[in-house]
């Protein structure tokens, strides 16, 4: 029976959202997994079972990180040696690796090079630290998984790496619980934009075309969500495009971060999704709305087409009429059926599932044992 160990460092964050959220998910799917021995790392900490399956319950890393640092935990240590060549054990991490050449087997999941391949969207710190680490993991890992077809594409092409070592492995969406809760009244149709405030996610393409189309908001208003990233301030951004009264009169709204229950709220009542970002790995704000059926308007661009497909509307990110012209014709397509574009959206969301996602992960480390020990389990 495989030894799977997760490395669960993401899940000390405040807030789960991108990786932390990815690492939940593979830590839920391997608690319920019968067919293998789940075990949890943070650094060389072993963190006990109880403590993951809190943490994927609440969703909130807060508390762990808290205790960690105050060593009100007992944890056993992993040590190097610890495991006999050719043991049926594999570790996987989800983010940049923890430690190296440690485990029999080592698996990583890679979201995208967008710290190699567009630099320009992100500080000299984040750039080193990801250029340095990167090379090493790979060098040890032997399987490496990709968000999508994009990413894989990028890290072969970039470090000449064989495609049998690499695998993809699609993640999931939102499943609507039904519960359906928020402090935040919309009183008219609106239009929801969700990402971190960055260079990256190219809010500016949005605020361009409100600038030269103002006219929307007399139909729409517009609830950005986020926690504020880096780059300019929000009120210098309204400032530079003239947008400072379609927020004081509340056309324009920045809502920040919210949890998971209310951003999903939001979303599932929403006329449409905006995601005009520059360069994506994968892209979860826009499979999480087609999870609700709700359209989605995304950039042609990096590994956004493969999760929108043939139904999302598509739009240059550096071009504000591309953009206008993309939300009229998703807004007339709801016009004239909202229930065929729902059922469009639906359809799309459905080739995606974190099930499978888990799958392709747990059969490719297990391909992987096979080839490099030349056995089965």
């Amino acid at each position: 029976m495989l030894n799977l160990y997760l490395d669960i460092g993401p899940l000390q964050e405040k807030e789960y959202t991108g990786i932390s959220q990815v690492t939940v998910k593979i830590a839920e799917a391997m608690l319920a997994d019968t067919s293998i021995k789940p075990h949890f790392m943070y650094s060389n900490h072993v963190v006990p079972s109880d403590i993951v399956a809190s943490l994927v319950k609440h969703r909130n890393g807060a508390f762990f990180r808290y205790h960690f640092e105050r060593n009100d935990f007992s944890f056993d240590s992993l040590q190097y040696g610890e495991f006999k060549d050719g043991e049926f054990a594999a570790a996987l991490f989800p983010n940049t690796k923890t430690c190296r050449g440690f485990f029999p087997i080592e698996a990583q999941i890679i979201h995208d090079l967008s710290t190699l391949l567009t630099p320009e969207y992100h500080t000299q710190d984040t750039i080193r630290h990801h250029a340095y680490s990167l090379v090493k993991d790979l060098k040890s890992n032997d399987i490496t998984f990709c968000v999508s077809e994009a990413t894989r594409s990028d890290l072969t092409n970039y470090f000449k790496l064989p495609l049998d070592i690499t695998k993809v492995c699609y993640l999931g969406g939102s499943e609507d619980s039904g519960v359906s809760v928020s402090h935040i009244e919309m009183e008219r149709p609106y239009i929801v934009v969700l990402g971190t405030l960055e260079p990256r996610k190219n809010l500016r393409l949005l605020f361009k075309m409100l600038k030269k189309h103002p006219e929307i908001l007399n139909v729409y208003d517009i609830a950005v969500i986020g926690r504020v990233g880096w780059g300019e301030s929000v009120v210098e951004t309204l400032s530079e495009y003239g947008l400072e009264k379609a927020y004081s009169q509340g056309c324009l709204r920045f809502l920040g971060f919210l949890p998971e229950i209310e951003k999903n709220h939001l979303i599932k009542n929403a006329e449409l999704m905006l995601y005009p970002s520059k360069f994506e790995g994968f892209g979860l704000p826009v499979l999480e709305a087609l999870s609700f059926g709700v359209s989605v308007v995304t950039s042609i661009s990096s590994s956004l087409p493969e999760v929108g497909g043939p139904v999302a509307y598509y739009c240059d990110p550096d071009d504000e009429d591309s953009l206008w012209m993309a939300l009229l014709s998703a807004s007339s397509d709801l016009a004239a059926d909202r229930q065929k574009v729902r059922e469009k959206c639906l359809g799309q969301a459905e080739k995606f599932s974190w099930s499978s996602c888990y799958s392709v992960i747990k059969n490719g480390i297990e391909l992987a044992y096979q080839n490099k020990f030349g056995k089965s389990k």
